[in-house]
């Protein structure tokens, strides 16, 4: 091998080695790329994630004065009618409280004033009229006791009744409760009467005021007269008046042999 052929290897295997350590002065941060880099970055603007994630802000809707001010009223109106809703609530159960406990103080002094008329009476007696008495007394609470309890087990059979009858047939479901209200009605007036005859008796009186309607007179119509039409291009013409088509037809015959 000669010399000169040493020389040119090592001038070869040189050459690449300056080539990587200028490239690696040009990209390292004491370089003007790096420099640039730097210097273009800014520490606090967002990242490309970061301003796609951030929420978009609605645009705040401002409301007028005039709006306000209405809702405002409705909001009072509507407290107002609660309230007075309550008050008359509250006022019927007041009411419904005095009169319970009215008629618990009646019943309390009616009962009072025939235990007084009771010891009176027995004060005048016997003691064999004494005895008589309050076995009668005790007959009498006893007979009182089997008829209330007969007069639940009918009312209870009869409405049973009733019930079952109501839901198959619309008839007696339609009127169940204008018959519990009218059988109620009789009872405060000291009638005990069955379901079913009340019912007659409602569908009856509908049935009266259903005839009562149809036989009133219904108010009659008069029919709107037609007025004859005045329009020249009808077929028919009216009596007394001639078609002008026949009129030009006879003056033409007249004037065929006068000269002119």
């Amino acid at each position: 091998m000669m010399p000169g052929d040493d020389e040119d290897d090592l001038e070869q295997l040189e050459g690449p080695l300056n080539e990587d350590e200028e490239d690696e002065g040009n990209e390292g941060p004491g370089g003007e790329g790096g420099q640039e880099s730097f210097e273009d970055e800014d520490p606090d603007a967002p990242g490309p994630d970061e301003a796609e994630d951030e929420p978009q802000r609605p645009n705040r809707v401002e409301v007028q004065p005039s709006q306000q001010r209405r809702s405002q009223t409705r909001w009072q109106a509507r407290e107002k009618e609660l309230a007075e809703t309550r008050r008359r609530a509250e006022e019927a159960e007041a009411r419904a409280a005095q009169l319970a406990a009215q008629q618990q103080r009646e019943q309390a002094q009616r009962q009072h004033a025939q235990l007084a008329e009771r010891e009176q009476r027995r004060a005048a007696m016997t003691p064999e009229e004494r005895t008589a008495d309050e076995l009668q007394e005790i007959r009498a609470q006893m007979n009182f006791q089997r008829d209330m309890d007969a007069f639940y087990r009918n009312d209870a059979a009869d409405k049973a009744q009733y019930d079952a009858k109501a839901t198959v047939n619309k008839v007696y479901k339609r009127h169940q409760g204008t018959v519990e209200k009218k059988l109620q009605q009789a009872r405060n007036n000291g009638w005990n009467i069955p379901r079913e005859q009340i019912l007659a008796n409602v569908i009856g009186e509908e049935a009266l005021k259903m005839a009562e309607q149809s036989s009133k007179p219904t108010p009659t119509r008069r029919k709107p007269v037609s007025k004859p039409s005045n329009s020249r291009g009808d077929g028919a013409s009216t009596p007394g008046r001639r078609n002008s088509s026949s009129d030009k037809e006879a003056l033409k015959k007249r004037l065929e042999n006068i000269p002119l």
